[in-house]
């Protein structure tokens, strides 16, 4: 008996192939097949899908982006504010001046006391009456010191300067005539100004 080797015996596909007789009710739902060919080539690619629905979830937020710049001041004034609520009371302001109450002389002389600051003093006599001005040595009246001179008489007053004072008026240093009146303002130390209705 001769030896066989593997070129003697037929082993393509083909040799392989069996015929097997199947009954025909069997025969329709078996089929045989052979080895699988190699895969074909990739076909084309085929269109895109349609667009998916949007999400209903928020995405988490981006970082804040840079500062802008300032935009040109606006001209177009803003509107108006509502009115603040009112204020707490002030304190009380000083006193007034008091009123100048009316010292009433019927001597043909008079010289002013401290006391006479801010009065006015009625001057009556049948005779001419003389108002002698201090000086701050007779009488300390404080510079800016006024007294007040009505003639109510009929004796016509006449304002005079006390030893070391000055006194001045203009035209003169007399009331003018019945109910005149003026006013004496110490005006520096030891001086005296007449102001009012003099002749």
């Amino acid at each position: 008996m001769s030896d066989i080797t593997v070129s003697d015996v037929d082993v393509s596909p083909a040799a392989f192939n069996v015929a097997v007789a199947l009954p025909p009710t069997l025969a329709a739902d078996v089929a045989l097949t052979g080895i699988p060919g190699p895969p074909g080539p990739t076909g084309p690619q085929g269109p895109p899908g349609a667009d998916g629905a949007d999400s209903t979830v928020p995405g988490p937020a981006g970082p804040p982006g840079a500062d802008g710049q300032d935009g040109a001041d606006s001209t177009v004034p803003g509107p108006k504010g509502d009115t603040g609520s009112q204020g707490p009371p002030g304190p009380t302001g000083p006193a007034g001046a008091p009123r100048r109450p009316v010292v009433a002389n019927t001597a043909t002389g008079y010289t002013p006391v401290v006391g006479d600051e801010n009065t006015m003093i009625t001057l009556s006599n049948a005779a001419a009456i003389t108002v002698t001005l201090p000086s701050d040595a007779t009488a300390a009246f404080p510079v800016g010191a006024e007294v007040e001179w009505l003639w109510l008489g009929v004796g016509q007053p006449t304002f005079a300067a006390g030893a070391g004072a000055t006194v001045n008026g203009t035209p003169g240093l007399k009331l003018r005539a019945q109910w005149s009146a003026c006013t004496t303002k110490k005006r520096a130390a030891n001086t005296w100004v007449v102001i009012g209705d003099l002749a």
